[in-house]
């Protein structure tokens, strides 16, 4: 329903009654109480201008059995992320750029279908967690914009990236662990730049021990 840049409590809940799919293009806020209203609806719920969801937001909208399209985010916090992870229905976030490595271990959690198109576009992943939640929002993985990939969770990042079932693809990456590459060209297919081509950054120290007090 276009045009509709804010609904009153009798409208919403007049909306949520319809059963099919809802598409409001040009609603802009979800407050908690909308939140709750428009999770009632049966059917997909698109909300394409919604840039920004509050964790009590998530948690209400998450209740909504149907499909979730929400084109409008492009970051999560972890309480709004672990909270749109117990969505039951398909979670379409294609616009998420920014999500905390705490948040992208719940969305990896979820069983439904996650969609995160624009996750690709990541200039530097530094857990292993947002990997692995890339290899569950994409089908085929290019990270054009990775030039490093290097720290103290650089294997276990390379590791996860591996692990799709579609392919993978780093074509500008420029420095790189040892052990990474390794695990990077364990990938049948991997698209990667010459091996000579490489800078080969030296391995993250171990975390020192640490010796009780006697």
């Amino acid at each position: 329903i276009g045009g509709i840049t804010e609904l009153s409590p009798p409208a919403a809940r007049a909306l949520a009654a319809f059963r099919g799919d809802l598409a409001l293009p040009a609603l802009t806020t979800l407050p908690l109480e909308l939140a709750g209203t428009l999770a009632a609806h049966r059917g997909s719920l698109s909300l394409d201008s919604v840039d920004a969801l509050s964790a009590d937001a998530a948690a209400a909208l998450a209740a909504h059995e149907g499909d979730l399209f929400l084109g409008g985010i492009e970051g999560l916090s972890t309480a709004a992320a672990e909270a749109l992870a117990s969505a039951p229905g398909a979670l379409v976030l294609p616009n998420l750029t920014t999500v905390t490595p705490a948040g992208a271990a719940a969305l990896v959690r979820r069983e439904a279908l996650v969609v995160l198109d624009a996750l690709q576009g990541l200039e530097r992943i530094t857990a292993s967690s947002v990997a692995e939640l890339l290899v569950a929002g994409c089908d085929d993985i290019v990270l054009a914009n990775v030039a490093s990939l290097d720290g103290p969770e650089a294997e276990a990042i390379a590791r996860a990236l591996a692990a799709t079932r579609g392919g993978l693809a780093l074509p500008v990456l420029a420095r790189i662990t040892p052990r990474a590459l390794e695990a990077l060209q364990a990938k049948p297919g991997v698209e990667l730049p010459p091996v000579e081509d490489l800078e080969l950054l030296p391995e993250p120290a171990a975390p020192a021990a640490i010796v009780p007090a006697p």
